[in-house]
């Protein structure tokens, strides 16, 4: 099987190609290129966890007044901890779909503009798995925000955040 692809290549006019190798091959040449995707994507991942950090701290540190109005009307920590949670993991939730609303739609532009110039379609996938493994890892990145975001909430004092103007 091995040798039989040679044989053909050296004995006529055509061209033997084993189609594991040619993939194997394939892969060989893209496979630098896929890496350096999915670094990027990470790095934009870790990115966007830091700046949903930092945003839902300065959300919370610009809502301290409203915060502790809402502990003088008898909210406990955990329902504001809660409130702030469902905040979060909301906003994380619309970027997460939106995001993907987005790309979706990039690639329905890209597959018309390639089917028109070369008449090539490309696939647009529905929901796969690898966008619900996304998806849970933006949420976990945006619970772990909110959990360092919200621990302003523990050391708020009342009187003095109500007092300062």
């Amino acid at each position: 099987m091995v040798q039989l692809p040679r044989i053909i290549n050296q004995t006529t006019k055509m061209q033997a190609a084993l189609p594991r190798f040619e993939i194997q091959r394939l892969e060989g040449f893209l496979g630098a290129g896929v890496k350096a995707i999915n670094s990027i994507a990470l790095a934009v991942l870790v990115v966007s966890g830091i700046s949903i950090l930092l945003s839902l701290a300065r959300a919370v540190r610009e809502r301290k007044k409203e915060l502790a109005l809402l502990r003088t009307y008898g909210l406990g920590t955990k329902k504001l901890l809660y409130l702030v949670l469902i905040e979060g993991l909301s906003l994380a939730f619309i970027g997460f779909l939106l995001g993907w609303l987005l790309s979706r739609l990039a690639l329905v532009l890209a597959s018309s503009q390639l089917e028109s110039s070369f008449g090539y379609p490309l696939t647009v996938p529905g929901i796969q798995l690898t966008d619900l493994h996304l998806l849970g890892a933006t949420l976990l990145i945006a619970f772990i925000a909110i959990c360092f975001a919200s621990s302003a909430i523990f050391t708020l004092n009342i009187s003095k955040t109500l007092s300062d103007e």
